[in-house]
């Protein structure tokens, strides 16, 4: 989870200093990526192991973090 959260940081500051780049040669000011737009969800989610760390990421994450989580189920794995 931490790599996929590093990766989505990581391309989304690549496409702000690819705007801001473009801005700056129009002599706009620059924009910073709203992290307001992300939201996420637990999925594959056992209660019996999970639970502790469940409420760990929740807490992170607060409001950005939707209250439903997706069971793990037999054909999700």
């Amino acid at each position: 989870m931490g790599r996929f959260f590093d990766t989505l940081y990581s391309t989304f500051a690549s496409n702000e200093e690819g705007e801001n780049t473009q801005r700056r040669k129009l002599c706009l000011d620059g924009v910073k990526f709203e992290w307001d737009a992300v939201r996420t969800m637990i999925t594959r989610f056992d209660a019996a192991q999970q639970t502790n760390l469940t409420n760990v990421v929740k807490a992170y994450f607060g409001d950005q973090m939707t209250t439903f989580r997706q069971d793990m189920t037999a054909m999700g794995g």
